[in-house]
């Protein structure tokens, strides 16, 4: 019999103690980052940009409940039916549970928490390789809490689902060294293609990690990723041929739109240095210290891929003149977890040239604290508040109506409105929606007994009353406009009218530019 002696007996309870340790933080930090964004969930429900009503909530509830908006890329097919399938089979799955709109809702809002631990695990796991356990600690907790990262996790975007699938690929595929493995090769590859397939303009950001890893070592094994990569992509041409008629219709559709017939740019345009603008809205003076520590910790990696991803997403998107905030938000994981390795990094070099062994632990075991307290210093700050205010009021206007059992119909004033609704799927089914009018002989109309109001109107002429108000700071950050927005009631039920349903503009390509309003 063989009996364990000398350094191996002394080293396997070691390593035994240090799995356990390293499992129990990550359960820790994985619970803490599920808390915090249910806080934000409950306590500040909004709208971050019409598209995470209607170009994904909307239509899952009209495959499910048929019915729903039908804005523009879905009356054209520039839009791949595969996230809005996704979230239609989750909130399915929330049907069983009770009715909707909050079940399906809470269905939703939990696949958004499952989604977002996937780049909490990974930045724990390279902090774990590239810093140790204070490496680990750091990174998770930081991509865990931080409130810019937590605003975004917690929205119905295709850029939520498009950045876990992007963290989980290059984790998969370059954990910090060469990848020998063939079905984690594919894998990867898998999860960067359907990084792809949710948002069509983070190809050159996947490129460019493709390209790094090919001119490494064990390029046979690559071929793995490459036929991983290829198959979502593929598989979502196919979906289009189903769904739109012509196989990859949505991709080439999105880029025709918005690249030759100036769809993106009739929404506006703004400078190159707008996401520098934003970002330092976001983050403030702390953003200098993030950016230098993502710097220290991209630079740690022997191949610097995750620095090469974020910088490529960042100066793809500034050169688009169309630019949202939310384009960007995929590499927000990445920075966070670099920050959170460099910050360790920094700590310990400061350490070594002081020469105290205290001063090392008091910093590291400090780091995660002040990360957190410097997100929560930044989310209350009255500049940023906007993030946790802006499309709140129609969300509340509509929670309010499906709590009221005599409300019967829902009109919107002015129609034009519509897109900064929660749509059909945050109204109680049977519940229709209506074009307000201008005039008094539209508002008074049988069909609906509540109004929400985006402009200053009375209508208690009309026997309305106030029920709410809400001020929403609708526009950007760097050019801020607030939208009151009231809600109104009249007694009684509602009858037979002419009144006008509310839906989406009927457009075609060849309506021209001006169309697209």
């Amino acid at each position: 019999m063989m009996h364990v002696t000398g350094e191996a007996a002394r080293t396997r309870p070691s390593e035994t103690r240090d799995v356990w340790r390293d499992s129990l933080a990550l359960l820790s930090i994985c619970g803490l980052a599920v808390a915090v964004r249910v806080v934000a969930m409950l306590l500040q429900p909004g709208i971050n940009h019409p598209d995470e009503v209607f170009q994904y909530l909307e239509q899952a509830n009209r495959l499910l409940h048929g019915t729903g908006f039908v804005p523009w890329e879905y009356q054209v097919g520039a839009r791949n039916w595969l996230l809005p399938g996704l979230i239609a089979g989750c909130m399915a799955v929330g049907d069983l549970f009770g009715p909707a709109p909050a079940a399906p809702l809470v269905a939703v809002s939990v696949l958004l928490c499952a989604v977002s631990l996937g780049p909490v695990i990974c930045a724990f796991l390279w902090g774990r390789r590239c810093a140790g356990f204070a490496g680990a600690v750091t990174a998770g907790v930081l991509t865990a809490v931080w409130y810019h990262l937590v605003y975004f996790s917690t929205h119905v975007l295709a850029e939520t689902f498009a950045a876990a699938a992007l963290v989980v690929g290059l984790y998969l595929v370059y954990p910090g060294g060469a990848v020998r493995s063939a079905r984690r090769l594919f894998a990867g590859g898998m999860l960067l293609g359907l990084t792809i397939a949710f948002r069509l303009q983070l190809a050159p950001a996947v490129g460019i990690a493709v390209i790094a890893l090919l001119r490494g070592e064990g390029r046979a094994q690559y071929r793995a990723l490459l036929t991983g990569l290829a198959t979502p992509v593929l598989l979502c041409g196919l979906l289009d041929w189903v769904t739109w008629g012509w196989p990859f219709q949505s991709f080439v559709m999105n880029i025709y739109a918005n690249m030759i017939a100036g769809v993106a740019a009739n929404f506006g345009l703004k400078s190159s240095l707008y996401y520098v603008g934003v970002t330092w809205f976001a983050w403030g003076l702390p953003g200098i210290v993030i950016v230098l520590c993502a710097l220290r910790g991209g630079l740690r990696l022997p191949l610097p891929l995750l620095l090469l991803v974020a910088g490529m997403i960042f100066l793809v998107h500034s050169a688009i003149g169309h630019k949202e905030e939310r384009f960007i938000s995929p590499a927000l994981p990445l920075v966070m977890t670099l920050a959170g390795i460099g910050s360790v990094l920094v700590a310990e070099w400061l350490s070594r040239r002081v020469g105290s062994l205290l001063l090392r632990r008091a910093l590291l075991t400090a780091l995660p604290m002040a990360w957190a307290v410097a997100s929560l210093a930044l989310a209350v700050a009255p500049p940023r508040l906007w993030y946790w205010h802006h499309g709140r009021g129609p969300i509340m206007a509509m929670r309010a109506i499906n709590a009221d059992p005599g409300s019967c119909g829902v009109a919107v004033f002015p129609a034009r409105y519509w897109p900064s609704t929660g749509g059909y799927t945050h109204l109680r089914p049977g519940l229709p929606l209506f074009d307000a009018g201008s005039g008094s002989d539209v508002i008074a109309a049988q069909a609906f007994n509540y109004v929400i109001s985006y402009q200053p109107a009375d209508f208690s002429a009309l026997g309305y009353r106030q029920v709410q108000c809400w001020d929403d700071p609708e526009g950007g950050r760097l050019e801020l406009e607030t939208v009151h927005i009231c809600l109104w009631r009249r007694p009684g039920g509602c009858g037979p009218s002419p009144a006008q349903p509310l839906t989406a503009p009927a457009v075609r390509l060849t309506d021209g530019i001006s169309s697209w309003h």
